[in-house]
This record gives structure tokens, sequence and C-alpha cells, in this order.
């Protein structure tokens, strides 16, 4: 009967897997309330006898399942999306699925009018509600830079914006366009901090030069 056992829960609250369980919930009302009686020795007979209360708890598993899936689907929505006036609306009929009395809608939609309103008073652009994008980001960003594990990280970090949204060819194009060379070095020296690397590096570098008699670093 293994095979049956719900999911394992997980400590940290992002790997709880609480829509999963709520699902197997499901799953096993589904089974064990077949009307009549199971054919002995069978799955269904061996289920009844190992979750003799599960039927008693049909109710508080049902709002439960519907309570945990219709937030996880409002979660991956804001995750993926972000929130603006579109994927508000999209929360809010999601939420409407929960019963008038519960906790959970209320302050679901609690914090859709909340952050509704700051989205609208910062920018256009959906407001980001969870690090995971930016998470996946630097995920990106760290595999680049496996490639070239020497490199000044203080000029990598300009890899980021580059790894951020569809940029098309004509917006390539012009950027290649109006970005001279003598323009990046004049910008770099302006806005990088030097890396601790290339101080020592210069450092030692003057060092050896003064010591072979070379005045001009005077």
């Amino acid at each position: 009967m293994a095979f049956l056992v719900p999911p394992k829960l997980r400590r940290k609250g992002r790997f709880l897997s609480i829509a999963k369980l709520a699902r197997w919930g499901e799953k096993m009302l589904e089974v064990m309330a077949v009307k009549g009686r199971a054919k002995k020795g069978s799955t269904r007979a061996r289920l009844r006898v190992a979750l003799p209360g599960l039927l008693r708890l049909r109710a508080f598993i049902t709002t439960f399942a519907t309570t945990a899936v219709t937030i996880s689907q409002l979660m991956e929505i804001l995750k993926n999306k972000g929130l603006d006036p579109h994927t508000g609306a999209q929360c809010r009929q999601l939420a409407a699925h929960l019963p008038a009395d519960s906790r959970v809608k209320q302050r679901v939609c609690r914090w859709l009018d909340h952050h509704s309103a700051i989205q609208r008073q910062l920018s256009d652009l959906p407001l980001i509600v969870s690090s995971d994008i930016l998470e996946s980001l630097f995920g990106h960003f760290k595999y680049i830079l496996e490639r070239s594990p020497q490199a000044d990280m203080n000029r990598t970090m300009l890899l980021l914006p580059a790894l951020c949204g569809n940029p098309d060819q004509a917006t390539l194009a012009n950027a290649l366009a109006h970005a001279s060379h003598g323009d990046l070095v004049a910008w770099d020296n302006e806005q990088i901090p030097y890396p601790q690397r290339k101080k020592r590096a210069a450092f030692f570098a003057n060092d050896q030069s003064q010591k072979a008699g070379d005045s001009s670093l005077e």
C-alpha cells in the first residue's frame, strides 16, 4: 500500500506541496466513496481498513482541496505574469470560487486591493510579487559566469540587463550602432569600481617596476 501514501510534506513553507496533498485527499475520497461492499482483499477494501475515518472528513477535505488548488493557480499567475489589472482580475475570479466566509479568500482579496493600488502608482508595468523570477535570472547569470570564472565581476554584472526581456533585432542593431567603444570605456571608468583583484595586480606590478629601477611610475 506504500504507493498510495500521501505526498511527503517538507519543513520549508515553499516546499510543503499543499496542493498535491489536497489532490491526494480528493482521489482517496473518490476511491473510497464507491457504494457497496468492496471485494475481499482488494485495494479498496484494504484502504477502508487503513483509513476508516476518512469519509467522515469529506466536508473538510473538499473545502481544503478547493482552497489549496485555487491558491496554487493564483500563485502561478502572479509568479509568471506579475500583478497588473488583467492578472488581478483573473485572481479575483479564482478567489470567487472560495466560500464566502473563507479567511483565505478575505486575505487574498485584501492583498490584491492593496498591491493593485501600489502597482497603479508605480508604473504601467506588472508588479513583481515573487523572487522566483530574480532567482531564475541569477541562475542564468551564474551559468554564463562559469565559462569564465576569472572574469571581472563588476563588468560581468552588465550581462544582467541583456538577460532580461526579449529584445528584437532592431533594438540590438540600434544599441550596437550608437554605443561606441570609447563611450563604453568612459562609462566603465566612471561607473564601475576598480575590482580588488586588479588593484592587487596593479600594486604588485608597480612595486616590481620600482624595484627594477623604472622611474616612470614615480
